[in-house]
């Protein structure tokens, strides 16, 4: 991805054997945008990178509705559920250009999106994967295109 890293979080997770947890954020907010992820027994390392890297991205789904996905946190519920939360946007195509070269422009800016995570091996991963989410999330925001909804009952309707 990108050789500078910024946006980083510590976490301190309470699982069996990895206890700390480095989310950093990568690419810049452009379309290589994407977050990544290491752990460690101790909080000063030293520090192992998740072997599927990066936990979440865009890059290579060009034709996703939903780009620049990047910069995230990752959230425990008191329900014992666990989401990751992360920069996205949605660009309007250009026509008559490259599909690779400039996927278009975004203009409702940074937004929002919220993914299920799971934990495998000490590691999060997004469930259903890194490109099979967004297809879900995107029908349910095409349903209420147009109509007045609460954040909250957004969020429940994208996460179940």
């Amino acid at each position: 991805m990108s050789p500078f890293l910024f946006g980083c979080q510590f976490m301190l997770v309470n699982l069996l054997i990895y206890s700390y947890y480095l989310l950093t954020a990568e690419g810049g907010t452009r379309y290589n945008h994407a977050a990544t992820i290491a752990r460690s027994r101790s909080l000063y390392g030293p520090y192992e990178v998740h072997p599927d890297n990066p936990l979440i991205t865009s890059w290579p789904y060009p034709r996703n509705p939903l780009q620049k996905a990047g910069h995230a946190s990752i959230v425990h519920t008191h329900t014992d559920e666990w989401f990751l939360v992360h920069l996205t946007g949605r660009p309007l195509p250009r026509e008559g250009q490259p599909l690779l070269e400039h996927r278009g422009y975004c203009p409702l800016g940074r937004e929002t999106a919220i993914q299920r995570l799971e934990w495998r091996d000490g590691w999060p991963y997004v469930v259903g994967g890194i490109n099979l989410r967004w297809k879900s999330m995107v029908r349910t925001l095409r349903k209420f295109r147009g109509k007045k909804i609460t954040m909250k009952k957004m969020i429940l309707m994208v996460i179940h």
